[in-house]
């Protein structure tokens, strides 16, 4: 139970700790590009995904050292070994901020909208984890 309450204040410190500051901005910056601006949910959205993989990584890999067994067949061999298994997730963790960021250069909404579906999938996947490892 103690472990459900931490994970949300980490979640919560990560995001926070992402927003820009309000003293780095300068008047005498040039105009934005139309296009170029920078998504702050979708940025936070990013940061949030990041740290929804760590999640994961770390709730499979102590269910897996107790005894449970990883119900995905493309993660099974990798859940046994911690390293290789943060690797993996870090590559997807970066191909989806990668994939997200293109698709926002012309469909700014949709890429938001995807980056929340992952995340709340990640999220109910850190959850299941989460319960899995309480009993």
């Amino acid at each position: 139970m103690r472990v459900c309450r931490r994970v949300p204040l980490l979640v919560l410190c990560v995001v926070v700790s992402a927003l820009p500051a309000a003293a780095q901005d300068t008047p005498s910056s040039p105009p934005a590009q139309p296009g170029t601006e920078r998504s702050i949910a979708l940025n936070l959205l990013h940061v949030s995904f990041a740290t929804l993989e760590a999640v994961d990584v770390y709730t499979t890999v102590r269910g897996v050292r107790g005894g449970a067994v990883e119900t995905n067949p493309l993660m099974r061999a990798a859940a046994t070994h911690p390293v290789g298994m943060a690797a993996l997730k870090a590559g997807v963790a970066v191909s989806s901020v990668v994939l997200t960021r293109r698709m926002a250069r012309d469909h700014r909404v949709g890429a938001i909208l995807l980056a929340a579906g992952l995340n709340s999938a990640y999220a109910a996947i850190a959850v299941h984890n989460l319960n899995v490892n309480r009993r």
